[in-house]
């Protein structure tokens, strides 16, 4: 198949397409595409996705074509001049960008879906001849993804109209949620299913963008990471738990969406953070408030009074999942909307027995050394000799110690193993014996405060030397617990006829068992 593009204006606006497919095969196709703001350069429309109302499209063009627009089919006029009228019309407020006009020579495929919500759903799609078997196979699915939304989040918004899909040249692997009739392009129709999550992802835009449009662009991630997130939760419908992680993980930028802007206000508008952070984002908020408060949000969403079929913002979506969650979520929400990094976590923990070595205490230390202020909750799993126990653990800003008994000894710790929420580690091995601070420093005419971190049992000692590498003094405060909390030693600068040691540079050695550290300070007399 070859498409020659002499005629070919791009993909924005509405574009002019000559096809050819055979010596005998060839003619033109149109097709319109307007997301963000390209509605106007082709009809006279305000052209922002705040103003919403009903519209009715008649193309007329060679009667060897079909056009088809939003909506219901009106009628087709024969103008009795080579030429036939089509029209389209919906009764549903519809967004500037999202009305759609196409024609070509296409086939018509069409099925009836039965839905426990809706009834029946008439599912259409105009594709090019040499297509039609491959979208037999390639929309097969589609009645069963139509049941699968509406099980999560109501009824389709517009089965009193139609569903389906319009086969176009100007996007060639992309698709379009133009209103009841996507736009899809030519090379998604291979005839084996590979971009089901394609069809799924533009299905659930008829929830979330067209009956629900963005008051602003600023508010594009609750089409965009709404509809990407569905991708996800159709890989759990068809292959469970795994193929969901396995899913999300893939939505995962290797960087962390390092170096892109924010979800919140992005720019570019369709920038691929909104894709998948805002995927991400509804990922995170149903690990942190539990499936039943987060699909009985979703479904109000797409439902409650006064949203259907007009246009929302974020605040409002943040306002109603504080209401499901019964909790503040702003402090969740804000750096994961605003910022432009994730997590970055050093972990460490330490188990340390009890009498007999029944009971055991787990220390548990997360630092986030990504510079925002993060307000998580992490699934911590426990394994023990008695089995496997969980945690939930709220981290809040850059530092989060956690104390908690158990009954028998810990044998393994994991933070997160499912990926609840997004974060990377930092990567740094922090020795079990290290001195965390040496304060002041320098140190004027006052004590010296050594802070070392024992995370193993053991009995420290602390030797001070000075420039000559002379000891000068000695501190050994006994056998510790193990732990990562810091402990805090003083240390009187004087000889051993108790005077004040002079002015200059010295050391502290730290010796525990086989471990060991130095740190360097000043004292001014």
């Amino acid at each position: 198949m070859s498409f020659a593009n002499t005629l070919d204006i791009g993909k924005e606006g509405l574009t002019f397409h000559w096809l050819d497919q055979s010596d005998t095969d060839q003619g033109y196709a149109i097709a319109s595409y307007s997301e963000p703001e390209f509605a106007h350069t082709w009809w006279p429309c305000k052209d922002r996705p705040d103003d919403k109302s009903t519209v009715s499209v008649t193309i007329t063009c060679p009667d060897h074509l079909v056009a088809v627009s939003n909506g219901t089919d009106m009628g087709v006029i024969d103008n009795g001049d080579g030429t036939k009228s089509w029209r389209w019309g919906t009764d549903h407020p519809i967004a500037s960008y999202l009305v759609s006009v196409v024609a070509a020579e296409y086939v018509t495929l069409q099925e009836n879906c039965l839905t426990p919500e809706s009834g029946s759903v008439d599912l259409s799609h105009w594709v090019l001849p040499w297509n039609e078997d491959d979208a037999r196979t390639d929309f097969a699915p589609l009645c069963d993804m139509m049941t699968f939304v509406e099980d999560l989040v109501g009824p389709y918004p517009f089965a009193d109209e139609k569903y389906g899909h319009a086969e176009v040249l100007n996007l060639q692997s992309g698709a379009m949620e133009h209103q009841t009739i996507c736009s899809y392009g030519y090379w998604l129709i291979p005839g084996d299913n590979s971009y089901d999550w394609i069809m799924v992802h533009e299905l659930s835009h008829q929830w979330f963008g067209d009956s629900l449009s963005p008051r602003t662009w600023a508010d594009i991630w609750l089409n965009e990471g709404f509809a990407t997130y569905f991708e996800a939760l159709w890989e759990e419908h068809v292959g469970g738990p795994e193929a969901y992680r396995r899913e999300m993980q893939r939505k995962l930028s290797g960087n962390g969406w390092a170096n892109r802007p924010p979800v919140y206000d992005s720019f570019p508008v369709l920038d691929r953070v909104v894709y998948d952070k805002g995927a991400w984002i509804l990922h995170m908020l149903r690990g942190r408030i539990g499936d039943t408060a987060f699909f009985a949000l979703l479904d109000d969403w797409a439902n409650g009074t006064g949203r259907k079929y007009g246009t929302v913002d974020t605040q409002q979506f943040i306002d109603l999942a504080n209401d499901h969650a019964g909790a503040d979520l702003t402090g969740f929400f804000e750096p994961w909307l605003h910022g432009t990094s994730i997590p970055t976590l050093d972990i460490d923990w330490v188990a340390t027995g009890g009498p007999g070595g029944d009971d055991t205490r787990l220390s548990l230390r997360m630092v986030d050394a990504s510079g925002l202020d993060f307000d998580n909750v992490f699934p911590v799993k426990v394994t023990t000799e008695a089995g496997v126990q969980w945690l939930n653990v709220r981290m809040i800003g850059s530092v989060l110690n956690v104390l908690e008994d158990f009954a028998s000894p810990i044998t393994a710790v994991d933070v997160d193993p499912d990926r609840w929420v997004a974060w990377r580690g930092l990567d740094i091995a922090q020795p079990p014996m290290r001195i965390a601070e040496i304060r002041p420093n320098p140190a004027v005419g006052v004590p010296v405060k050594i802070s070392i971190v024992l995370e193993e049992a053991g009995t420290p000692l602390m030797e001070f030397y000075d420039a000559m590498g002379r000891r000068v003094g000695a501190l050994a405060p006994g056998r510790q617990d193990g732990s990562l909390d810091e402990r805090v030693y003083t240390w009187q600068p004087r000889d051993d006829a108790g005077r004040r040691l002079a002015s200059g540079v010295y050391w502290v050695r730290v010796t525990a068992g086989t471990h060991s550290a130095i740190g360097k300070f000043t004292i001014l007399d």
